[in-house]
């Protein structure tokens, strides 16, 4: 017996077999393969819609099907290139506490959470010499950060533009342990319309999809701002966003139950707030008055730049 290895998080694929499972009256097989080939967790932490194969997804990825062998004692394939796999059953009936374990959001779960199913072992398998992947989940940054992070952002820009929204980037910062994510605009989009439309036309595309749901801090900005580059987009933050005008709170949404400042009860249903941080230009700035970055890389000519950059060590300064 060994305790959680998968969240049943109200939503998700895992939680979605299990129920049925219980609804047959029968614990539910599973498999767990640890040291698989890099692609795999990356995908495995992606929002795909309902119905999408992850294993498709991944054979699309590498431009060939992914290998799988069978397992011993469960009527399921995995990744052939595994160095471990755990396999067995999910009980129906029995539930444990977990923990106290370390979780995405950099906090320790100390007795956090109802019980949880617990896993029963039938068989472990492996290769000759198997590696063990170990990550210390907690602050950032971590694999959950990463996998997860980009998994989720490149979703959420395919659903964006799929749906018309005049997205350019998505990208959730690793330090904000997939509590945040950055999504960016033209400023062609941002004069065609209100601060009010955009936000809420992304509030509605975003908070109601699978991808959107799980992040609830959002930032909008235009695409001068780098969301990967952290210094710059909490300078775009402390400097852009107005404190009455330009944060949008959204009171009661669907909500991931791990979210760091959730209440016990949002905890227990899954619903909270979320929020938009609108970066964008003030609305109604006249000609001749717009946002000009004043920077060495945003305001010098461009041969001044390349005249400085290529004497930098001339002029006795490191690369």
């Amino acid at each position: 017996m060994i305790r959680r290895i998968a969240v049943p998080t109200p939503g998700e694929h895992v939680s979605v077999i299990y129920e049925k499972w219980k609804a047959l009256g029968k614990d539910m097989p599973f498999a767990l393969a640890i040291g698989t080939e890099p692609v795999i967790p990356f995908v495995a932490g992606m929002p795909v819609g309902e119905n999408v194969s992850e294993a498709d997804y991944i054979g699309a990825l590498l431009g060939e099907p992914v290998d799988v062998v069978a397992c011993e004692t469960v009527a399921l394939d995995v990744p052939a290139t595994a160095e471990i796999i755990i396999e067995g059953t999910m009980s129906i009936k029995e539930r444990i506490h977990e923990g106290p374990m370390g979780d995405y959001s950099g906090f320790l779960a100390v007795g956090a959470g109802a019980a949880n199913p617990v896993f029963h072992v039938s068989a472990i398998t492996y290769r000759n010499n198997p590696i063990l992947p170990v990550v210390a989940s907690g602050e950032p940054i971590e694999e959950n950060h990463t996998c997860w992070g980009v998994g989720i952002s490149s979703q959420v820009l395919w659903e964006l533009r799929q749906a018309g929204f005049p997205v350019t980037m998505c990208f959730a910062p690793f330090q904000g342990a997939v509590h945040t994510l950055v999504i960016t605009v033209a400023h062609a989009a941002v004069v065609a319309t209100t601060h009010e439309k955009l936000v809420n036309d992304l509030a509605a595309l975003l908070f109601h999809s699978r991808a959107g749901s799980v992040i609830p801090k959002i930032v909008l900005t235009t695409d001068d701002i780098d969301p990967t580059n952290v210094e710059e987009l909490f300078w775009a933050l402390s400097t852009m966003c107005h404190p009455v005008r330009d944060q949008y709170l959204f009171a009661n949404e669907e909500i991931m139950p791990l979210v760091a400042y959730l209440e016990p009860e949002e905890r227990k249903t899954a619903r909270g707030a979320k929020m938009i941080y609108c970066c964008l230009p003030a609305e109604g700035t006249p000609p001749g008055h717009e946002r000009i970055r004043s920077s060495f890389r945003h305001l010098w000519p461009k041969e001044i730049q390349e005249k400085v950059v290529a004497n930098w060590k001339n002029y006795g300064f490191a690369d």
